[in-house]
């Protein structure tokens, strides 16, 4: 059996958004496989940033209306001020938490893993024939293009592939390609385990 995953993955445990994600990991073996397209670590490593960048935003916004309000003693004591300054480290603490947390994903998830390297054919499909519509969906062509080149040749043993992005994998168009390579989608980390342990 073969499971593919992507970057929602990763995600899901770094953000601990998935709460089954651990269980399915626990669950792979000889027999069930794990497969990740490499490019899913550029692409948590690109998130990362734009989460980073996000955050950094925020706390800059937050300093400065602090700094205002510290200024006039009446509101330097003010429940506003007390809120925002609760909330600014808040968000420090989730800064600083972003990339150990990725880290421990990733590491997590490649401990378990095999890790497919999309052809010279899936980048140039990719880029001359996608499969999803979306100017915005280039990496998610490339996971699925190798993902589907991958299944092909694998014929004598049952894929699935999860994500959570059911709004690029979830469509008519990615079910399709998955459907043709023989790969079964889901959505939801606890119906896979299910579809999986009903297979045993």
């Amino acid at each position: 059996m073969l499971v593919y995953i992507e970057t929602n993955f990763i995600f899901g445990i770094s953000t601990r958004r998935d709460v089954n994600a651990n269980k399915l990991l626990s669950r792979i073996n000889a027999e069930r496989r794990l497969i990740i397209p490499s490019v899913c670590s550029l692409e948590a490593l690109v998130a990362l940033e734009g989460q980073q960048k996000q955050l950094s935003n925020l706390l800059e916004s937050l300093d400065t209306v602090i700094s205002q309000l510290e200024r006039n003693s009446l509101q330097k004591t003010s429940n506003e001020n007390t809120a925002l300054i609760a909330s600014r480290k808040a968000a420090n603490i989730l800064f600083n938490q972003l990339k150990p947390d990725l880290s421990d994903a990733i590491g997590d998830v490649l401990s378990v893993a095999e890790v497919i390297t999309p052809s010279t054919n899936s980048i140039q499909k990719t880029l001359k024939n996608p499969i999803l519509i979306s100017d915005k969906a280039m990496r998610d062509n490339l996971i699925l293009e190798c993902i589907s080149e991958h299944a092909t040749v694998q014929s004598d043993t049952k894929k699935a592939f999860l994500s959570s992005n059911t709004k690029e994998f979830g469509s008519e168009q990615a079910r399709f390609t998955l459907r043709a390579s023989g790969v079964i989608y889901f959505s939801d980390t606890t119906k896979l385990i299910n579809w999986m342990d009903s297979q045993s």
